[in-house]
């Protein structure tokens, strides 16, 4: 904190106790006091950087476009290099500012001192194939089997076989002198090659390898050290490291890796490696101390594991240039240890401290257990529906029939499509139906950064997904951004999107680490929001989170009704599988706006558009699904859906509709004692709306029979392959729901095992458990297994 601000602090202290105090000696006080602020002035800081920006001829690089972005509160700062290439910036807050050339993003960074007056300087060469080229997604290997090449006793001959280069790589030691009999390999992804290798006794190491293919250097186990591309050409291409051998040992199972790590540790170093001390922030030695903390690196297959200490901490020396989530063996993605911006052939030491979670703390750990029945994570099973239906005529169309048509005295249940899909933009376009240009729009994006944000790059995909966003908005539309990991950080005050290109920089800058604080970024978008309040247009919050917080569902929920009641809208979007669905749905009932769930990165840009979509274009309004069905069909359940039944009517009400929407409902009825007459009750599905852009009312009516056929033998229906995954999910959510009431009632064994029919029956449908998304929908059901396990064990 800064001197003056305690100083301050003081002041007020002092005031509050002057009765207590002689004036004469308050003055004194106060004089002292502004004596002090005076000579600790220290604490502001004052620092000049000068950057020179050349091309990748040396030559000077004018009209490039310098931004520096404050990594914590993403503070900006624009600068143009002049014809000699140079920017000046002025800082004076801030701790860490990244340094951003045109497309060259986070290129370095610059750490301002604690305090006091300086100036420094760098010079950066603009060379943008080089810099994606070292800044390229790092490829998880387990998931390549390559092929060995043995060049351990390769000799330089003049000249390389046709179409193949020689590489030596040579390595030294910080003193200089040769790095003897070391393992070097070098990888080529396209090929799924390693060559194998190691240093002569000059350090060299020899490879003949295929040209026009790019290779990744490992050097002693530490992958993508560096690399070298090969064109068309045959030659000889030499690069040259020093390198510090790791002074550990390691030793490996399958993919896990203990380290040996000595007390002590001072002059520990390695090149390509940071040696990590992660502190427990909650330690206690007795509940603690030999618990197992493992780092899983992201993109690869390897996990390192080490005990906790006496002191509180556990020891690591993990490969740079990559990501790692801390685990636990009852905490998964605690948090992400992140080195992406260590230069690789460094060497590096770091501190960062994570929360435990223990046995004897278990509320965390079991908030993912229902506590109503309403409150479980429901998959959606529209990703898997591979089914399109033809465009319709007019804006929206209605498709029904019946998976099984024909029924006999043994049938004993039918289940009939429902499904409906809308024109989409392309055509109206071309139809040239009038697009009314959309009120205006107030936005809030509240973006969950913890660290967990990082595995399976969602982070990425979220950065992704707004920037294309943000391109189909008008320039007078205003978009605010809240991030919130451990607090709530309002990275992009609300403004309009007349300064486009700065707010890609910033959002290009988030990176993901810290815990789960939902309620902080909720309150601070709500806050945003109301700030640029439109008062002819929409209002609204867009939540985007994969985790759980900490703050009561009770008290979040009744703070966000207390702004939706002002005008102020939300929408919820879950990511992955481990999100508070019951949070997230509740947020937009209340808030009346969309809840979508995500499986992956790339579908996060898809959601984003449909509800951009929703607001500004859509197609139909005020849609509602009716079914009528009469007592010879016994009505069990809507999947797709929420939906209210009574008296043999089912209705669903459906949010506003975006152009090239394909949905598929399916509808489940018994059939107890069914005759021939069953082919006089029909179901009478009607879809209708409102079109948004003339106000008319429309009606789409379908009627569905059974048909009776004594001869078909069939007892039940036939399940097209299309649907066996709907009809696993729809399996599991049933089983969830069951689940949570009983352990809402306190009936928690009973909950485990409904778990365990849910899951046979699953398999029963769909026996190829080697299906990815079927894995996907039984992992979901063993979480919650060993979440009760974990429940049991605990009492």
């Amino acid at each position: 904190m800064n001197i003056n601000k305690i100083v301050t602090i003081l002041v007020i202290i002092l005031m509050l106790i002057r009765e207590y105090i002689n004036l004469t000696n308050m003055k004194i006080i106060l004089s002292t006091l502004f004596l002090l602020s005076t000579v600790f002035s220290f604490g502001n800081v004052d620092f000049t950087f000068n950057i020179t920006v050349k091309n990748n001829k040396g030559g000077n690089l004018s009209g490039a476009r310098v931004v520096l972005i404050e990594t914590v509160t993403k503070e900006a700062k624009l600068a143009i290099t002049g014809s000699d290439g140079k920017v000046q910036f002025k800082l004076i807050s801030g701790k860490k500012w990244s340094v951003n050339v045109k497309e060259m993003k986070r290129v370095k960074f610059i750490e301002l001192p604690v305090s006091g007056k300086g100036s420094s300087s760098m010079i950066i060469t603009y060379n943008l194939k080089d810099w994606k080229r070292l800044n390229r997604i790092p490829t998880d290997r387990s998931k390549i089997e390559f092929s060995k090449i043995n060049q351990y006793n390769l000799k330089k001959t003049k000249r390389p076989k046709t179409g193949k280069s020689f590489v030596i790589i040579n390595l030294k030691k910080l003193d200089k002198s040769p790095l003897k009999n070391f393992p070097v390999n070098l990888t080529c992804y396209n090929t799924k090659t390693q060559f194998i290798g190691q240093t002569s006794k000059k350090g060299l190491a020899t490879f003949e390898v295929p040209n026009n293919e790019d290779y990744e250097i490992d050097i002693e186990g530490n992958t993508n050290i560096s690399y070298i591309d090969l064109g068309p050409r045959s030659g000889l291409h030499k690069k040259q490291f020093t390198y510090q051998p790791l002074q550990i040992k390691e030793h490996t199972v399958n993919d896990t890796i203990t380290q040996e790590i000595p007390g002590n540790d001072d002059g520990l170093a390695s090149t390509g490696r940071s040696f990590l001390r992660l502190q427990v922030s909650n330690f206690n030695s007795s509940e603690m101390k030999g618990k197992t903390v493992y780092l899983k690196m992201l993109h690869g297959n390897k996990v390192y594991k080490a005990k906790i200490r006496k002191e509180g901490e556990a020891l690591f020396m993990l490969p740079l240039h990559r990501q790692y989530m801390i685990e636990t063996k009852i905490s998964k993605a605690i948090d992400i240890v992140d080195f992406m911006d260590k230069p690789i052939r460094t060497i590096s030491r770091s501190i960062q401290q994570f929360h435990l979670e223990t046995e004897a703390s278990i509320s965390e750990k079991l908030s993912m257990l229902p506590t109503s029945s309403n409150d479980y994570v429901v998959k959606s099973f529209h990703k898997f529906i591979k089914k399109t239906y033809p465009e319709p005529s007019k804006e929206m169309g209605l498709y029904v029939k019946w998976a099984n048509p024909t029924v006999n005295e043994n049938s004993k249940e039918a289940l009939l499509e429902v499904g409906f899909n809308t024109k989409s933009l392309k055509n109206l376009m071309k139809e040239k139906v009038k697009l009314q240009p959309h009120d205006p729009l107030n936005l809030s994006f509240v973006i969950d950064v913890s660290g967990s944000m990082a595995g399976a790059d969602k982070i990425i995909g979220v950065k992704n997904a707004l920037k294309n966003l943000l391109k189909d908005l008008s320039p007078n539309d205003i978009v605010s951004i809240i991030t919130f990991s451990n607090e709530a950080s309002l990275v992009i005050p609300p403004q309009t999107m007349q300064n486009q290109e700065l707010i890609y920089d910033i959002i290009d800058d988030l990176q993901a680490g810290g815990m789960t604080n939902i309620y902080s970024g909720l309150m601070m978008g709500y806050k945003a929001l109301e700030k640029m309040k439109v008062h002819k247009g929409t209002n609204r919050l867009i939540l985007l989170s994969d985790g759980y917080g900490y703050t009561p569902i009770t008290k979040i929920i009744n703070d966000s009704r207390k702004y939706n009641e002002k005008g102020l809208e939300c929408s919820a979007i879950g990511v992955g599988s481990g999100f508070n669905n019951a949070l997230m749905s509740q947020l937009a009932s209340v808030g009346g706006g969309l809840i979508h769930f995500t499986g992956s990165k790339d579908e996060i840009g898809e959601i984003f558009k449909k509800e951009l979509w929703s607001i500004i274009h859509p197609v139909a309004k005020e849609v509602v699904l009716e079914l009528k069905y009469q007592n010879k069909l016994i009505y069990k359940q809507l999947y797709g859906h929420k939906s209210t039944t009574k008296e043999g009517v089912t209705i669903a009400k459906i949010d506003n509709i975006y152009s090239g929407l394909n949905k598929l409902l399916l509808v489940k009825f018994d059939l107890i004692n069914p005759t021939k007459s069953i082919e006089k009750s029909p179901v009478i599905v009607t879809l209708s709306y409102k079109n948004p852009s003339n106000g008319s009312k429309n009606k789409i009516i379908e009627k569905k029979a059974l048909k009776w056929n004594p001869a078909t033998g069939k007892t039940e229906f036939i399940i097209e392959a299309n649907y066996k995954k709907v009809l696993c999910i729809a399996t599991l959510n049933q089983g969830l729901k069951v689940m949570a009431d009983l352990h809402a009632r306190g009936k928690s064994k009973a909950a485990q095992a409904e778990l365990k029919k849910t899951k046979q029956r699953i398999i029963k449908i769909y026996p190829n458990t080697k299906d990815t998304d079927v894995v996907e929908l039984l992992q979901t059901i063993e979480n919650y297994i060993s979440t009760f396990n974990f429940l049991f064990n605990a009492r």
